[in-house]
């Protein structure tokens, strides 16, 4: 990277390319619950290591 506005456009275009995060998450929290499992209301807290916590922080870093 040159400079910081290159690495703002990558970060950009990686954010843009992943999918739907409700959706995401909701197949994190389902995998492996097995037939009884219960879908629960979205709470991304529920799932600390899930990848859109640093997908939030990186669009606020592209935002300044």
């Amino acid at each position: 990277m040159k400079n910081l506005n290159e690495l703002k456009e990558a970060i950009a275009t990686l954010i843009a390319y992943n999918r739907e995060e409700e959706r995401d998450w909701m197949e994190n929290v389902a995998y492996g619950k097995g037939p009884d499992y219960r879908r629960p209301e979205y709470n991304p807290a529920l799932c600390p290591g899930h990848i859109y916590h640093t997908i939030r922080k990186l669009k606020e870093f592209i935002e300044q």
